[in-house]
């Protein structure tokens, strides 16, 4: 589609002149851009927030169209900053914008595009995540990409980071990745975590600390807390592992079981350090 024509199509909807358009077509990018952002500030005076999308999208596609990617993200970073000042009339365009930026950006640019939209963010948005995740990994950078999956909770971009990171990874560890990643799902929402671990499952991945992520699960949904602390005890050469999983696997015991593994200070130690806090002895 030429680039005049969805410019006629915003000019017809705002009523302005040709300015615009004749910029465009001059290929004097740099004004035509000052040009909507004038148009942008007067549609924001006015609160017609819909028909500032509307030309912020069109003009997103031209500077696009013509390959101006310096000036599409001075474009993409007066957007978000306008975001941050009307959140709750943008909620609903922000996300869908965003993306069809990011379809233009390479992924260094898509990289610092992102960040700045999700900081302005007022509300979880998880299609940003995924975009600034699949930029991250992109770049090779694994573990910012990981982190912004996992956040998402989308098992589909969950499974692509850890297969990415299992590939370049030591294959002894494999089993110890993809148990890692379901405990870190189990904290956070059990239902995702099965479905990632079925899906490893179903790949034929049988080692035994997926079939004890599996018995946690199944004693997570019948709330069965004297059979959890079981399978911690019977899996414990498996586990020591990682010495940091017994405080994961205390969270989970006070998240699902209402019960903590730690053990209780007695009340006179307790009373003791109460007491050693304001610099006085106690006798006993």
């Amino acid at each position: 589609v030429h680039g005049g024509f969805l410019y006629q199509k915003m000019e017809k909807q705002i009523g302005e002149g040709a300015r615009g358009q004749e910029l465009y077509e001059e290929k004097k990018y740099y004004e035509y851009i000052q040009y909507v952002k004038s148009l942008c500030k007067r549609k924001l005076a006015a609160k017609l927030f819909d028909q500032y999308n509307e030309i912020f999208v069109v003009c997103v596609k031209q500077i696009a169209k013509a390959e101006q990617y310096e000036l599409l993200l001075d474009i993409a970073q007066f957007y978000i900053g306008n975001y941050s000042k009307y959140p709750r009339d943008f909620d609903k365009s922000f996300e869908r914008t965003m993306v069809e930026i990011n379809k233009a950006m390479d992924p260094e640019k898509s990289i610092i595009l992102l960040t700045k939209a999700m900081q302005a963010m007022k509300n979880p948005m998880p299609k940003l995540n995924i975009l600034l995740a699949d930029a991250y990994l992109a770049k090779k950078h694994l573990v910012p990409a990981f982190r912004l999956y996992l956040s998402s909770l989308s098992v589909p971009s969950i499974k692509k980071g850890l297969d990415e990171i299992i590939r370049l990874g030591n294959k002894s560890e494999t089993d110890l990745l993809i148990f890692r990643t379901v405990k870190e799902l189990i904290i956070t929402d059990a239902k995702v975590a099965s479905e990632l671990l079925s899906l490893y499952e179903k790949e034929g991945k049988n080692y035994p600390l997926l079939h004890f992520a599996g018995f946690i699960l199944e004693t997570i949904q019948t709330k069965d807390y004297a059979l959890y602390k079981h399978l911690l005890e019977s899996y414990k050469p498996s586990l020591d592992r990682d010495p940091n999983f017994s405080d994961d696997f205390n969270s989970i015991a006070e998240k699902y079981f209402k019960q903590s593994l730690k053990p209780v200070a007695p009340l006179n130690s307790l009373f003791k350090s109460v007491m050693g806090l304001f610099g006085q002895p106690h006798n006993t």
